[in-house]
């Protein structure tokens, strides 16, 4: 799971390893340019306020920290 994602840049090598990407921006458009990437991700518009806890019962929470360095 990635909160703020983004155009899905870091999150894409994952879905590209075969995990299963569910994910949560509060952007339609990032959305839009992610789900191009990622057409078989579960890609919600939402907020902290608006969680996931909707849409998924059980998931594993990835935090990818935008300032560090990832090397997948």
């Amino acid at each position: 799971m990635d909160i703020g994602f983004g155009t899905g840049t870091l999150t894409t090598k994952l879905y590209e390893q075969g995990c299963s990407i569910y994910g949560q921006d509060f952007s339609s458009r990032m959305i839009e340019l992610s789900s191009e990437k990622m057409p078989n991700a579960h890609l919600y518009q939402g907020t902290f306020q608006k969680s996931l806890s909707n849409h998924c019962k059980i998931f594993v929470m990835i935090i990818l920290l935008r300032h560090t360095l990832c090397i997948i």
